[in-house]
């Protein structure tokens, strides 16, 4: 039956007809673009490469052609499974360093020839011109400011001696720490303190840092767990302006 034209019978398949005494609606729960959506997508975007994925081949391939056609300067591709495209984009060429990293820059060449290392950040203009400095001096040369995220994490142990088995714990896998204003530091990057019935984990936020933490975490809670102890964790956060 033609369900769409909201037929008042319905024939079972055991040829009984039943009534229908429901409105049919027919809505679609698909989150794929078609063939106008991408067109407006693409020209909205001004792009120069186009992916088509996840979609059956042939279709693929007739909005391949058309997409060709409308955009003859657009590489449009519709790779098979496991396929590798390659695009290649220019490199940038040019890099302006500011502030203390550009007076390092010449007291190590006045110094050697050698490759100079730095660390800092690279900031881009609408206009493509490109900017490297220390983070701390971003609100000097620019627009911009850098955050610093302090995270704290609290987890209770199971007895007095529980923080004298979290540090054997982590001493196990990690360099020995030093001790820093009254905690305990692992890997320069993660502070170990303890506190009545449990201990805080403390640590700035970076890609680096925040593997040591994750992992030092791990590590208690396992122990925890061996020790029949189900503890709580909370988790506090101090966002902190400049570095």
């Amino acid at each position: 039956s033609d369900y769409n034209s909201e037929p008042d019978t319905f024939q079972m398949s055991d040829g009984r007809k039943m009534n229908i005494r429901a409105g049919i609606k027919f809505v679609s729960f698909s989150a794929h673009s078609d063939y106008n959506q991408t067109h407006d997508f693409i020209t909205r975007l001004e792009t120069q490469n186009v992916v088509l994925v996840h979609g059956e081949e042939t279709q693929m391939a007739q909005m391949q052609v058309k997409l060709r056609e409308d955009f003859p300067h657009v590489n449009v591709t519709a790779p098979r499974n496991c396929e590798t495209i390659h695009y290649h984009f220019p490199a940038v060429t040019q890099l302006k360093i500011m502030g203390s990293l550009a007076g390092e820059v010449t007291k190590r060449r006045k110094l050697d020839d050698e490759p100079v290392t730095l660390s800092g950040v690279v900031v881009s203009t609408p206009d493509l011109q490109r900017t490297f400095l220390a983070p701390e001096e971003l609100p000097q040369f620019t627009r911009l400011e850098a955050v610093e995220i302090t995270q704290r994490q609290h987890i209770p142990l199971p007895s007095d001696q529980g923080f004298e088995r979290v540090v054997a714990v982590l001493t196990g896998f990690l360099k020995p720490p030093v001790e820093v204003d009254g905690a305990l530091r692992f890997c320069d990057a993660l502070n170990v303190r303890r506190e009545p019935a449990g201990c805080i984990l403390e640590w700035k936020a970076s890609p680096i840092s925040d593997i040591v933490a994750d992992t030092a975490s791990l590590a208690i809670l396992e122990w925890c767990v061996r020790a029949n102890v189900a503890p709580i964790l909370s988790d506090d956060r101090a966002h902190a302006r400049g570095l």
